[in-house]
């Protein structure tokens, strides 16, 4: 479904992706983990348009996405959620919703997008007159993948969707994680939460220094011994 090729990419001058190259495939979670500054936020980024690469390529079922604009990434079927979410704390969870669905070409399709938002999350139609920041934590993140939905996407790129939660936020956020993949959405999740990210992910990808370190499935990467030192913490034995 998405696949990064040979991808250089930074800031500026700086270089941070060297010739990565990851795959999604239709119905995948795919992890993306690996250290502070590997380029794993850049790695999305780069894909959802918001960087252009220095090199190499991105693709959208066979259809290039490098030089598109995000607002065009959105109309082919791709959702991004960044690591804070992007909400607007005064705004009412309503309005973050429908803001959701600016992609969309019509007025009655937004609205029937936000309808079927608050159907799967009845949580925020309660709520819908409620400031988004007055949300906890976890119910924040899952507003900020409620209003990605707007568009419908086929595919969801998710930056550190447990960052500073809770753990019992995060199992929240993890069963709409769950909920929504069984929908049929692929995922490539950005997360440092391994644990959190192996219960879920079909195959995980590792970076490292800008460069792919692992691919393979949680099971693999349990069986890596260099791998789970470095990123799960145990020892060999």
């Amino acid at each position: 479904m998405l696949r990064v090729a040979d991808v250089r990419s930074g800031y500026g001058k700086l270089e941070i992706l060297q010739s990565v190259s990851l795959a999604v495939g239709e119905g995948e979670i795919v992890g993306l983990i690996g250290p502070n500054g590997a380029g794993k936020s850049t790695l999305l980024k780069t894909a959802f348009g918001y960087l252009a690469p220095f090199a190499g390529e991105v693709a959208l079922e066979g259809r290039p996405l490098v030089g598109l604009r995000p607002d065009q990434v959105v109309r082919l079927g791709v959702g991004y959620v960044a690591q804070a979410g992007g909400l607007f704390a005064d705004m009412t969870v309503h309005e973050n919703l429908v803001l959701g669905g600016y992609a969309l070409r019509s007025s009655r399709e937004a609205r029937a997008a936000v309808d079927e938002l608050y159907a799967r999350f009845p949580l925020f139609a309660a709520r819908r007159r409620q400031p988004a920041g007055s949300l906890s934590g976890g119910e924040q993140r899952i507003l900020a993948v409620a209003r990605a939905l707007a568009v419908r996407p086929r595919l969801l790129l998710l930056d550190e969707p447990s960052a500073a939660l809770a753990p019992r936020f995060i199992a929240d956020v993890y069963d709409t994680i769950r909920a929504l993949n069984g929908g049929g959405i692929a995922m490539l999740i950005v997360e440092q939460n391994v644990e959190a990210i192996l219960a879920v992910a079909h195959r995980v990808f590792v970076l490292d220094l800008g460069r792919n370190a692992f691919d393979g499935t949680p099971a693999e990467l349990r069986a890596s011994d260099r791998i789970r030192r470095l990123y799960l913490g145990e020892d060999e034995g």
